[in-house]
């Protein structure tokens, strides 16, 4: 597969090597592998909205595999924890969630330090040969984390863009509150607590280990405060809900196992989504509804067009070889004193022609019908030159007559 086909393949194995880690995870956890596969698909309105091609979700994946290492090791099974070095080397030149690896860690170790068991928690005491293994796989973990093209600065960007990068973080929606930003993940999220509380309630609580519930806590208070980290808990969480629902869901029982019509099934399945598959063209077609092709090949048409403000698209437009002004590394903009600047453009500060004039812009691609499109249509400077139901291009009217009208494929809208 390449192209569109490729890139929403890799996709789709991204996805499901997730979902099958959030299985296995819950089902070594739980031991019983229906109420392991039941416990998935609660999941999923919680993660869905996060599957996208951002190296985030291998990230995650990466902190399964950590989680999933603990808990085989928790079980006295170390062999898999051995790897857990080379798995943060990959990860810290991957994306910035190894920090929540590095927590993990911290966190069954410490919770291995005590004995005790109070009513529904308990923690068990790790023997000496294993806190010496974990404290050195811990070590071994944090060593290679200056291993970058970077060196350590990689290790330290995640504090770093806490502390520093505040712009990038006010104005990015996953890092909003979930009251702020709300809407099918949440109601699953709190109905899922309330389901969970009120199962332990009534039905007699089940005993939880403090290592899990730390986990589990930790996410619920980051969820409720930035709701990115609702795939944090869609993972730590998955295990103690397949717990509780092995109270009622029987355990698989082999001898009534039927691998005939299971294999006709899967491979029912596997024809269903293979024909369901999106060509290319298709795709395309998606991908054009949702990115401005044609104004794309307006400017590939026009290459002496200077200088150009997007206020999106970006990531688009440098695929396209074109110079932008602005795209989603936010952190980069916001050092160089950009960011700001973009945002009192695009919110139609009064200083946007000055701003625009700073830069040096000779032209400007908008959202059909956002806000600086309307400004910039009022103005006496600037014409537009182009436009389609996705997108306006103007230029400074100065330049205006270099460029044929005949590529607007829409009337632009009269000037008020």
């Amino acid at each position: 597969m390449a192209g569109w086909q490729g890139l929403v393949g890799l996709l789709v194995g991204l996805a499901a090597a997730l979902i099958l880690l959030v299985y296995y995870y819950a089902y070594l956890r739980c031991g019983n592998s229906k109420a392991a596969f039941l416990a998935c698909p609660l999941m999923l309105p919680m993660v869905a909205p996060f599957l996208t091609g951002r190296p985030n979700v291998l990230g995650y994946v990466f902190l399964l595999i950590v989680l999933i290492s603990l808990e085989r090791f928790r079980q006295g099974r170390p062999k898999l924890l051995w790897t857990l070095p080379g798995v943060f080397l990959l990860w810290v030149n991957t994306h910035g969630t190894f920090v929540l690896g590095l927590m993990a860690l911290g966190v069954y170790w410490v919770s291995g330090l005590v004995r005790f068991r109070h009513r529904w928690l308990v923690s068990e005491s790790w023997t000496a040969a294993q806190r010496r293994q974990l404290a050195l796989v811990s070590l071994l973990c944090t060593l290679v984390l200056p291993l970058t093209p970077y060196a350590s600065r990689l290790a330290a960007y995640p504090l770093e863009m806490t502390l520093f990068q505040r712009i990038t973080v006010s104005t990015n929606g996953e890092w909003r509150p979930l009251w702020a930003n709300n809407g099918p993940w949440g109601y699953v999220f709190l109905g899922l607590l309330l389901f969970f509380v009120l199962a332990q309630a009534f039905s007699g609580p089940l005993v939880y280990r403090l290592e899990e519930v730390l986990l589990c806590l930790f996410a619920v208070c980051e969820s409720l405060l930035h709701i990115r980290f609702l795939f944090l808990f869609a993972i730590v969480f998955a295990p103690l809900l397949a717990v509780l629902l092995g109270r009622w869901v029987p355990v698989y029982h082999l001898e009534r196992d039927k691998p005939v019509l299971n294999a006709v099934l899967m491979g029912l399945i596997v024809a269903g989504l293979a024909a369901a598959y999106p060509s290319n063209p298709a795709l395309r077609k998606v991908a054009e509804r949702e990115y401005p092709k044609g104004a794309v090949d307006f400017l590939r048409s026009h290459p002496e067009i200077g200088r150009t403000f997007n206020e999106d698209w970006g990531g688009y437009l440098i695929w396209s070889g074109r110079k932008v002004f602005f795209d989603g590394r936010r952190d980069f903009y916001e050092y160089a004193g950009v960011f700001s600047d973009y945002i009192s453009i695009v919110n139609r500060d009064p200083a946007t022609q000055f701003l625009l004039r700073k830069y040096g812009v000779k032209s400007c691609l908008l959202k059909r019908g956002a806000p600086l499109d309307t400004f910039l249509r009022t103005l006496p400077d600037w014409e537009q030159v182009y436009s389609d139901e996705l997108s306006s291009f103007y230029v400074l009217r100065s330049r205006a007559g270099r460029f044929t009208a005949g590529t607007n494929p829409l009337p632009a809208p009269a000037r008020p």
